[in-house]
């Protein structure tokens, strides 16, 4: 049995092997800034921690009693992720008031039973108002430093509430120049750092304007009709973007700054910006990368047939085409163009999309197994699992498809066939005349049980090596590929 324990091994520390809890983000992720996360929350509070709430999924909450509301309507009781800590924790990640803030995993903030904090809410279709956006000032210390923090957010709100986005710019580059809010105070540097950051950052949350003055900058072509003057903020921010592109050695880093702009436009908020993205869909040559983001925006934004119709009649043509790293980034693309809500997927709303997807995906799915292999390959499950699939053996690449992506129903099929010792004894009878040109029986499910594996595989493969002499050189086979 040692063979077995080796090559069991193997495949376990081949497929099994999951890294250590850790925070990282896509590179889409920009941290909001001060402004931005004032602007953005659906309620702001002073809350005090009672202590652990419910269970969310797999994360624990800690339950808050609110007694002010800077902003929204959020009930009198909330819950928000997190865990209780006895006592402060060292190794602070990102400047806070509280030692505990922003460490380790992306969702994971420490509180303290009975002490006061700031929170910023947002509501989810579940209706829960639960704190987001990692490594932001999202969860302080009020009793520590808050008061400050308090004055800030109310002067963000009283400029929200009563200028248009692009005044709002205008308000912050002066108090920025001038180092002073606007009623004279003088700002903290820690204020004015941050208002920097805002300035200089090309977020989803950036007027459309913004945005697209910019895109200019750095694409001076990329002008429509009806353009006007460009804000110097807006100017300046895409030349900082660019200068630390090129710092950074980005091979291209003029065609990945446009990139960056154009994902806050595909991520924000910002219907206006359709005029470029029209153009950007009949330029000449075709870049996919940005393609890609052009799908992506139609989809959200209305015309979500348009970017179907060149998923299904142009993506698999031009995928062998490009280098492996922009054949990858077209698939994602394509991946959160076709996404949404469980259940809500935009494919799902198109009747056409509806039929002609599924089959689509498995194929995408199974064009990235063999070209990328099985680690870099996005699964489209919620496609895949929609397609028929009483009969298993009648469409081998669907079940193998279902199996990578855990599906437990099929792996319990796997199983209960390999254990299945009449049809094992049927297969091995058969003259080996019979044999040639069919396929084991037990291929598919063993197959299966890899695809999808698990520790508790490892009793059935056991059993398996066992069974027969047949079995093992299958199970060897099938273990090599």
């Amino acid at each position: 049995m040692r063979s077995l324990g080796i090559a069991t091994g193997i495949c376990m520390a081949l497929v099994g092997w999951t890294p250590a809890s850790a925070c990282s983000f896509g590179d889409e992720y920009v941290r909001p800034s001060d402004f931005e996360l004032v602007q953005t929350a659906d309620a702001i509070v002073v809350a005090t921690a009672r202590g652990p709430g419910g269970r969310d999924g797999r994360l624990g909450t800690i339950r808050f009693e609110v007694s002010e509301r800077l902003k929204g309507g959020a009930p009198a009781a909330v819950e928000v992720y997190g865990e209780e800590a006895p006592r402060p924790r060292p190794g602070v990640i990102f400047p806070s008031y509280r030692p505990e803030g922003h460490q380790g995993d992306c969702d994971l903030r420490i509180f303290r039973k009975g002490h006061r904090y700031l929170l910023f809410l947002q509501r989810f279709p579940d209706g829960h108002m639960r704190a987001e956006h990692a490594f932001s000032r999202s969860d302080e210390n009020y009793a520590a430093g808050g008061e400050a923090w308090l004055g800030t957010i109310r002067s963000y709100l009283a400029i929200q509430a009563t200028a248009a986005p692009m005044e709002q710019v205008a308000i912050l580059e002066r108090m920025e120049r001038t180092g002073r809010d606007p009623a004279g105070a003088r700002l903290a540097a820690s204020d004015l750092e941050e208002l920097r950051f805002h300035l200089s950052s090309l977020s989803p949350y950036k007027p459309t304007p913004f945005l697209l003055a910019a895109y200019r900058a750095i694409a001076p072509a990329a002008r429509v009709p009806g353009d006007r003057g460009e804000p110097p903020s807006a100017v300046a921010a895409a030349t900082t973007l660019l200068a630390g592109k090129v710092e950074a050695g980005v091979p291209d880093a003029r065609a990945e700054a446009r990139r960056q702009i154009l994902v806050a436009l595909v991520n924000g908020e910002h219907p206006d910006a359709r005029p470029l993205f029209e153009r950007l869909a009949v330029a000449a040559p075709q870049d996919p990368s940005t393609m890609g983001l052009v799908l992506r925006y139609f989809a959200k934004n209305g015309p979500y047939a348009r970017a179907f119709e060149w998923i299904e009649t142009r993506l698999m043509a031009t995928l062998p085409l490009l280098d492996p790293g922009t054949a990858k980034q077209l698939i994602a693309d394509v991946a959160k163009a076709q996404g949404g809500e469980e259940g809500s997927e935009r494919w799902r709303s198109d009747p056409h999309a509806a039929a002609a997807w599924p089959e689509l995906a498995l194929a995408l799915y199974w064009y990235q197994l063999r070209t990328f292999g099985a680690e870099e390959a996005l699964p489209f499950p919620d496609a895949i699992r929609s397609l028929p699939h009483a009969d298993l053996r009648a469409r081998p690449l669907l079940t193998l498809a279902l199996a990578h992506d855990f599906d437990s129903g099929i792996a319990e099929w796997a199983v209960t066939e390999l254990r299945d010792a009449a049809r094992r004894r049927v297969w091995e009878a058969l003259p080996a005349k019979e044999r040639q040109g069919m396929e084991d029986p037990a291929l598919l499910p063993l197959r299966v049980l890899i695809a999808a594996w698990t520790a508790d595989n490892a009793t059935v493969v056991r059993e398996l090596y066992c069974q027969s002499e047949a079995r093992r050189l299958l199970l060897i086979d099938t273990l090599g590929e």
